[in-house]
């Protein structure tokens, strides 16, 4: 990478022989710096779309977000009504999507 620092993740991963999920856990632990790379991305763990930092491209981190607040206000209403029942946590709404 010091070498060729226009090279991608798949480039990398064909001239190291390493694979991309391997390089991408590199990245995400800091054994890999891309700051110096600026063609280097990895997938985003939700859909896959290249990113360059953190494990969510940011269209799936803004959909998480509305997701859990609307859970929250579900959850919220329900407690207000007391209606008892079952309420949904967090893990059950993004499942319900």
């Amino acid at each position: 990478m010091r070498e060729n620092k226009g090279t991608n993740i798949q480039e990398l991963s064909d001239a190291t022989e390493v694979s991309i999920k391997h390089i991408t856990k590199f990245i995400r632990e800091g054994r890999i710096s891309i700051e110096n790379a600026p063609n280097m991305m990895y997938p985003c763990e939700v859909c896959g779309t290249l990113i360059r930092e953190g494990h969510m491209c940011d269209s799936c981190r803004n959909r998480l977000t509305k997701d859990l607040a609307g859970a929250a206000r579900e959850v919220g209403q329900k407690d207000n009504n007391n209606l008892g029942g079952r309420t949904y946590n967090a893990v059950d709404k993004l499942r319900d999507s």
